[in-house]
């Protein structure tokens, strides 16, 4: 093959893996539909992953009925945006020839649902939000006949026309909903749910049931075999019995916050069918008074427990041995609680890696209690009363992600951290802080990202030296304050970022040459596989580049 026809070959190969590359956004657009709706590309966590999505926006434009969209026909796109809007009835013609994934009619005041007002995108649709409608549910929901590609359901906030807000039966049986796996029933005020109520949805694997009128479990519940997650926040439960979620046994995250639940009428063998699938249990703002501890141990792959706001006052030493190896606790708001018992975590001092002790009264953080937790990673502190972060703050810690976020902190001594790896993360938003040289005081690179938004840091000299040293390997996010110099009284508050303060600083200060050569990505827990994707695509794209530029040098 002569020269010129190999590099001929080479390139059309490089250039058809460059085309294979996936590109972050591209192009789409609706102009002839400006007056109602707005088309865009943006990147969002949609469907358990990162996707680029073409967006129509119709929402909040004031439209008593669906726009005319015959100008989108035909073309393939993801979400349609008519939220917030005056919509009061959908007809048969409204999506007619669409091909959409997802649809998002909450917030209007909508009556009426033709019967066939969706079977022209039943082939493509597979989100439906009709959350905060008036639809009566309980006359019928035939308007979601042959919906089978339909995963995600929302009907929250929506009307029972029954006088006692009981959710009848076979509302879903016949309707062909054999893809559904998430249903939203939040808010309908609901006080029961008989028995047949979700006869042919019975593949459901996400349940949300919260902010409704049950004042004891809903039976119907365990026809849902298949059940993964079950939301009942903010209903009327007092008792948990024996067995109550038996058969549930791929049940693996249970939120049941804000009833009247306590340790006491937390039953044992709740969870006997749980044992080996439970792994996230919240019980937030329940009057626990204790944490129950019998109910608990035999979850023997329980990761996460929120116990925020539950009248706890001790936690005795034992408390958490069990069967699991708990890797993540809340415990905040709850005001009274002492952390008097060194081994309080007995249990849980190998495994705990994240710990919340949010709006707890701490003036200073409980050592005694935290340094035996051997692989804390992350502590957040959140709304407490520290005052200041002095040499001893984290003895016997070594953490890489930090939030002191609304507390009163005035000083932070930078031999605090002399003991962390490097690549922290140290959230500092809203304290008093006005002096960061700690920053530079630290061994280089120990600071991944800092957060010092709402300080009262002046913008000085030790902030220029701190944006362009380099010592902070990734980010430092925050503002300053510069007193007027037109004579009146007050003061200007710059971003970091601002371009005006970075030459401000470098006119009075001179410019800091890095002194640091810091990871960007170096950090000892976290990941960010979004930025470790859109960098492989960019470096693969350099090297296709580069390899084409040098066949014709």
């Amino acid at each position: 093959m002569p020269a010129r026809m190999n590099k001929m070959y080479v390139l059309r190969l490089l250039l058809w893996i460059y085309s294979a590359i996936p590109v972050v956004s591209s192009k789409f657009s609706c102009l002839e539909m400006k007056q109602f709706c707005s088309c865009s590309v943006e990147t969002e966590w949609w469907l358990h992953e990162w996707t680029d999505l073409k967006i129509v926006n119709c929402s909040y434009r004031s439209l008593s009925e669906v726009p005319n969209l015959t100008k989108l026909r035909d073309r393939d796109f993801h979400k349609l945006l008519l939220n917030n809007n005056n919509i009061t009835e959908i007809s048969d013609e409204d999506f007619k020839n669409l091909s959409v994934r997802e649809v998002v009619l909450r917030k209007n005041p909508i009556k009426r649902i033709s019967n066939d007002a969706f079977s022209s995108i039943r082939h493509s649709v597979e989100i439906l939000n009709l959350d905060s409608d008036k639809i009566k549910l309980d006359e019928g929901l035939t308007f979601l006949r042959g919906l089978y590609n339909l995963k995600q359901l929302d009907l929250g906030y929506n009307q029972l026309k029954d006088r006692y807000k009981v959710f009848p039966a076979n509302l879903f049986a016949n309707l062909n909903l054999s893809s559904l796996n998430t249903l939203t029933l939040q808010s309908l005020l609901m006080s029961d749910i008989i028995e047949g109520a979700f006869i042919g949805i019975e593949n459901l694997e996400q349940l949300d049931l919260s902010s409704n009128y049950l004042f004891k479990f809903p039976t119907e519940v365990l026809r849902l075999r298949n059940l993964k997650g079950l939301k009942l926040y903010s209903n009327e439960l007092i008792t948990l019995k024996n067995n109550t979620f038996t058969g549930l046994k791929h049940l693996s995250k249970l939120l049941i916050g804000v009833n009247e639940i306590t340790a006491e009428t937390m039953e044992m063998g709740i969870f006997h069918d749980q044992e080996e699938s439970m792994i996230e249990i919240n019980l937030y703002q329940n009057p626990l008074y204790r944490v129950p501890k019998k109910v608990l141990k035999p979850l023997k792959n329980l990761k996460k427990l929120s116990l925020v706001k539950t009248n706890l006052e001790v936690i005795p030493n034992g408390t958490f041995v069990g069967e699991y190896r708990l890797k993540e606790l809340h415990l905040d708001d709850n005001k009274k609680l002492k952390f008097e018992d060194d081994g309080m975590f007995h249990g849980i001092e190998e495994s705990l890696e994240v710990l919340f002790i949010r709006s707890l009264n701490l003036s200073k953080l409980p050592l005694n209690v935290l340094e035996r937790l051997k692989n804390l990673y992350h502590l957040d502190a959140t709304d407490n009363v520290i005052r200041k972060v002095d040499k001893h703050f984290f003895d016997g810690l070594k953490l890489s992600e930090v939030n002191l976020m609304w507390n009163n902190i005035t000083n932070v001594d930078h031999r605090a951290f002399r003991h962390f790896d490097k690549g922290v993360i140290l959230n500092l938003h809203h304290n008093s802080i006005k002096n960061i040289s700690f920053i530079l005081q630290v061994e280089q690179c120990t600071f991944k990202e800092i957060y010092l938004t709402g300080n009262k840091i002046p913008c000085d000299c030790t902030v220029e030296k701190v944006l362009h040293s380099g010592l902070v390997s990734w980010q430092t996010v925050g503002e300053c304050h510069l007193v007027k110099t037109d004579g009146t009284d007050g003061r200007v508050v710059y971003n970091f970022k601002d371009e005006e303060l970075h030459s401000y600083l470098v006119r009075t200060c001179g410019r800091t040459k890095p002194s640091a050569n810091c990871n960007p990505t170096q950090s000892s827990r976290t990941n960010n596989s979004w930025s470790l994707k859109t960098s492989m695509i960019f470096s693969y794209s350099l090297a296709v580049l580069s390899i084409i530029f040098m066949l014709f040098v």
